[in-house]
């Protein structure tokens, strides 16, 4: 799973509206599937704080959200294969204390 140019670009434009902030929890740990390049592009556009950005390292997603002003951000996944915060299968009843930890979101990104 990952975050392509124009959904990038959709979520900064959505945050020219909403005010993004708080925590969010991510459905896998996302791929940023463009180069820091375009981010830059991206950040230029829509006004973000400018930014130096290593060329040759790859954007981690929990960078690419502290972008957007989340400052709280986990991943859920049905296993720890991409290194996910929180183990669940959601295809079953989840578990009494995942339900604590999930209602703390304020946003799911898949």
């Amino acid at each position: 799973m990952g975050i392509a140019t124009g959904a990038a670009e959709l979520i900064f434009k959505l945050s020219k509206k909403i005010k993004l902030k708080g925590s969010l929890l991510q459905v896998g740990n996302q791929d940023i599937l463009f180069s820091n390049s375009k981010l830059s592009k991206l950040l230029a556009k829509y006004k973000r704080r400018e930014i130096k950005l290593n060329n040759k390292k790859k954007i981690e997603s929990e960078f690419f959200f502290k972008l957007l002003n989340f400052n709280n951000i986990k991943s859920i996944d049905i296993n720890k294969y991409e290194n996910a915060d929180i183990i669940e299968d959601l295809n079953f009843p989840i578990k009494k204390n995942t339900i604590i930890n999930l209602i703390s979101y304020m946003m799911v990104v898949h």
